[in-house]
């Protein structure tokens, strides 16, 4: 079985104008933190995933999907022998574990360790 997209994160200079995009294009709810800078946001879909919207932090605008993984060490391990570059090594937070890996063309995604996270619509990566 393969691992499964669990989140995704839509980077923005300015997010709030992209939570109210999202809402009334799409029907998604959008929970904004209430120390501001993100938002959760639920696709309410049983189809689709939850994810955030956010502060791009000097990052850029852009969208960062996450990989559910049962061990980020043993995923990286895997990536970097396949031609993939570590990012952001293993960083625990307060709601998840995560990593951030450069596929070998370029393109930067996440890895959450599997915590459940695809049962958690809307939940936040950290």
């Amino acid at each position: 079985m393969g691992n499964p997209v669990v989140h995704f994160d839509i980077r923005s200079e300015h997010p709030e104008e992209l939570w109210s995009f999202y809402g009334e294009v799409f029907g998604w709810i959008v929970h904004p933190d209430p120390q501001g800078g993100c938002a959760l946001a639920s696709t309410q879909s049983a189809m689709g995933i939850g994810g955030g919207i956010g502060r791009s932090d000097g990052e850029g605008p852009g969208v960062m999907l996450y990989i559910e993984v049962p061990d980020i060490d043993a995923a990286l391990r895997e990536i970097e022998l396949h031609g993939g570059k570590v990012v952001t090594p293993r960083t625990p937070s307060p709601v998840v574990t995560l990593a951030r890996f450069e596929d070998p063309q370029g393109n930067t995604v996440g890895l959450i360790e599997g915590v459940g996270a695809s049962s958690q619509n809307g939940s936040r990566p950290g």
